[in-house]
């Protein structure tokens, strides 16, 4: 990344005569200080133009200076390396490059550098961004617009002007990966940093994926799955088993049940566990009542 920087009013004339590829150049004595001094990853512009034709220039990045002597990148710009003579004018003039580099109000306000619409697919997403950068620095922010809710865990490709870098994990709170639903449609305006320490981009915004219905979940932003119900169970001991909303990703947890109001039992209890099928299923055990009692009960289920 190379950072431009910049003085008033500086113009010299060439203290001798340059070759089309000489790459110092020297101006007038003393007059070097009225050019700017760039340091490492920095530089500035210089504008050679004949004296006797001002038709005659040639554009070059200035990337050191000692004194009155330039360090130059000759034929910047579309402009031809070519000999300058003793006199000729030296510059530091703004250019059509500098003036487009520079951040406009509309630009800033529309999010012309920090934000794109996603291409790809649902869980591999694709950007581009125009940027003289090669790499994506630390704690860059950009807003995505999403065009496919993911289904899972989620990649991010960036390409940076024409540099197109490694696909990367999008990741929620705590280095945790998406698992379906955390970008929930199209037009959905992703808030993503980058960690150049996990080497992630963070979704600061994961939606909630919920289906709030009498027998239904949601899932929490640390990533356990909160599910719950309402059944009805057999007693004298039987097991019951309850088919989930939505499928557990790894484990049960633990959960619990209770009676629903004009079926609780004079006695006995309820208790609840992972069935056979632990990932898709529960068993609620009630004790109340003989084999050919039935209770509704409400219940509650965590797990992740």
């Amino acid at each position: 990344m190379t950072i431009q920087v910049f003085s008033n009013n500086a113009k010299s004339t060439l203290a001798s005569a340059i070759t089309n590829t000489q790459t110092t150049i020297t101006v007038a004595p003393g007059t070097g200080s009225l050019f700017p001094n760039p340091s490492s990853g920095q530089q500035f512009k210089v504008t050679l133009i004949s004296a006797t034709s001002s038709t005659v220039y040639e554009i070059c990045n200035c990337t050191a200076r000692s004194t009155d002597t330039l360090t130059v990148i000759r034929g910047q710009e579309g402009t031809t390396a070519q000999p300058f003579a003793l006199n000729d004018i030296v510059g530091h003039f703004d250019t059509a490059a500098v003036m487009t580099d520079l951040l406009q109000t509309e630009q800033l306000q529309s999010g012309t550098y920090l934000s794109a619409t996603a291409g790809g697919t649902a869980n591999a997403l694709t950007i581009t961004l125009p940027s003289n950068l090669t790499s994506v620095p630390n704690g860059m922010n950009i807003t995505v617009i999403s065009t496919y809710a993911n289904s899972g865990a989620a990649t991010l490709t960036v390409t940076l002007g024409s540099t197109t870098l490694t696909a990367v994990n999008i990741v929620k709170g705590n280095n945790q990966s998406l698992v379906g639903g955390e970008i929930p449609a199209t037009g959905y305006p992703m808030s993503l940093t980058y960690s150049s320490v996990y080497g992630v981009w963070l979704l600061n915004n994961p939606a909630t994926p919920s289906n709030i219905t009498q027998n239904g979940y949601t899932r929490l932003s640390n990533g356990l799955i909160l599910q719950w119900g309402i059944a009805t169970t057999t007693g004298g001991g039987n097991e019951t088993i309850i088919s989930l909303p939505i499928a557990w990703t790894s484990s049960f947890l633990s959960g619990s049940a209770t009676y629903v109001a004009g079926s609780v039992p004079s006695g006995g209890s309820l208790g609840i566990a992972a069935s056979s099928s632990a990932l898709t299923q529960i068993e609620i055990q009630n004790t109340a009542g003989t084999t050919s009692s039935t209770f509704g009960v409400y219940w509650t289920a965590l797990g992740f």
